[in-house]
Formats: structure tokens, sequence, C-alpha cells
């Protein structure tokens, strides 16, 4: 079996017309599976395939683009995978602080300072100003409050979260921010 990369994310109150230009349905699904432009997809799949293509791997997989969202029995037939898909994947993409599929999760308005010191001991260590929060930057972020998210969640072997704050990498062993803290199970 190939390794491929899940996403998680919110499609938001978009309208259904919009929607509908993303999704994979019996209309359009000779078509895409011609190709079709990175380009023409909403942001938040185009910083998916970045984060995809940054992690080494060839494979993604995007609920909205893999199942036929207009068609019942394709539905059915793959929503009952979904266990498999995302406790077999790679590694889950969080886009959680997306409140749409349009927004995407990469460019945030934050910067990290820091200042690297020297101890008594004369190991490095570094101090930075801004305190991870993975409670309200993950658990309550709007990604959370949709019921297939605590599934893909808890599958998950490893999940890199994307909140509006910071970058949160969570596994078995704990959890792991950006500021190089780390939280244990």
């Amino acid at each position: 079996m190939k390794s491929y990369v899940a996403l998680s994310h919110c499609w938001g109150d978009l309208p259904k017309e919009v929607k509908d230009m993303f999704c994979s349905s019996t209309k359009n699904i000779c078509n895409r599976q011609e190709g079709f432009s990175i380009n023409d997809l909403p942001r938040t799949f185009q910083d998916a395939i970045r984060v995809t293509r940054e992690l080494g791997q060839q494979y993604l997989w995007i609920d909205s683009l893999c199942i036929l969202q207009d068609d019942k029995e394709d539905w059915e037939r793959e929503s009952i995978l979904m266990e498999d898909v995302f406790s077999s994947a790679y590694c889950v993409i969080a886009a959680s602080s997306a409140a749409n599929s349009l927004e995407g999760f990469l460019e945030r308005n934050v910067s990290s300072r820091y200042f690297q010191a020297t101890d008594t001991l004369g190991r490095q260590i570094y101090v930075c100003e801004d305190m991870d929060d993975f409670e309200n930057d993950i658990d309550r972020a709007l990604l959370n409050t949709r019921g297939w998210v605590l599934q893909e969640r808890v599958l998950s072997r490893r999940t890199i979260h994307f909140s509006a704050n910071h970058t949160y990498f969570e596994c078995g062993k704990g959890v792991c921010c950006e500021n190089l803290n780390r939280l244990k199970w």
C-alpha cells in the first residue's frame, strides 16, 4: 500500500454552488480523472498539497475529492472506510485555523520572537515570548466542532495541527509545539 497524507478540514458556511465547484461528483469525475490544475482548488487544499510535498509524500486524501458527493452508494461504501483512511495515513494535516476551505491555513499574521541564551552549564536554551495554548488553539478550534474530527484525530498515528497561533505535532507520545514546548500524555 502506498503511503499518503489525509486532510482534516472544515468546509464552512460556503454556498452550495461554491462547494460544488471543488467536490467530486458523478457530473465531473470523468474530467477529474483526466487531471485538473491545483490552482482550481480552494486554498486549504492547495496548502495541504504543499505540506504533503514538504513531507516527501506523493499522495493526499481529501474526502470531498476522493468520495463522490452526489452518489449515495459511493458515499456509503467509502464512509465505512474512514477508520482505515485515517489510521493508515502517514499523517493527518489538521487545518485547525481555517474556518472554511477557501481560507487556507499556512499564512498567519503571528511572529514568534525568541532569543537564545546559554545556561550555567554552557547549554544553549531558547526563550520564546509566545505562549502555546493547545487547548485553545486546537481543542476549541472550529475544526473540532465537526462530528467526524473526533474519529479523524483519535485514529491518526500522527497529526500536524495548523492553528492560527502555532503549529503542533501530535502523536501517541504527546504534543510538540513549534516553540519547542512539549506536552506529554
